[in-house]
């Protein structure tokens, strides 16, 4: 299961007002075609797909949350996660 929270520095220089379930399916379910600009769309579920469709040039659809998804995250019940984090080299 991806991990929600692993996407960082998502900047788009364009934010479409297109829906992800009104674009035409295809052959596989990470791709839609989009009918009003004729462009396929991949939906990004971790940096390393998001990293190599901007690479490619190619319109990407990833997960956000609005602010009702945030206040109903803040009044969930979290576990707590203790480790050292991993440096960049």
């Amino acid at each position: 299961m991806p991990d929600l929270f692993h996407l960082e520095n998502c900047r788009l220089d364009f934010y479409c007002a297109q829906d992800w379930d009104s674009l035409i399916e295809t052959d596989d379910n990470k791709t839609r075609l989009c009918l009003v600009c004729k462009e396929y769309v991949r939906y990004c579920e971790t940096q390393e797909e998001f990293d190599e469709s901007s690479q490619a040039g190619i319109c990407v659809a990833i997960k956000t949350f609005t602010h009702e998804d945030i206040e109903k995250l803040r009044q969930q019940e979290w576990s707590v996660t203790l480790g050292i984090p991993k440096r960049e080299k």
